[in-house]
């Protein structure tokens, strides 16, 4: 999926329900949400939660994991807005407003 993405292969890869780099993704974010709570926990209650601190290997390190979990966030956010536009501009509409015009998306198949 990732190369048909980058536009490196021509051919879709069969269609499913979700693809694997779906299932990977929307398996992470979760976890990467759990991880961000308890970062931020640790840097905003580091006396508190010293155990948690600690678990991230001290306050600064705790700051840089706490970065990470959030960056990894805003380029989720914008992974998944490119990849919805690329896809159709029906697609995006959908995803904005919860509805999907099927008459538009049959008179233009996904490419």
């Amino acid at each position: 999926m990732i190369q048909y993405y980058l536009r490196l292969r021509k051919e879709h890869p069969p269609i499913r329900k979700y693809n694997s780099l779906q299932k990977l993704t929307y398996t992470l974010i979760p976890l990467l949400g759990l991880g961000s709570v308890l970062s931020g926990m640790s840097i905003y209650w580091p006396v508190q939660f010293a155990f948690l601190t600690t678990l991230f290997g001290g306050y600064d390190t705790a700051r840089v994991w706490h970065f990470v979990f959030t960056a990894t966030f805003v380029l989720f956010f914008f992974g998944h807005l490119f990849l919805v536009t690329i896809s159709g501009w029906s697609n995006f509409v959908s995803m904005v407003s919860g509805w999907k015009n099927v008459a538009v998306e049959n008179k233009h198949p996904a490419r």
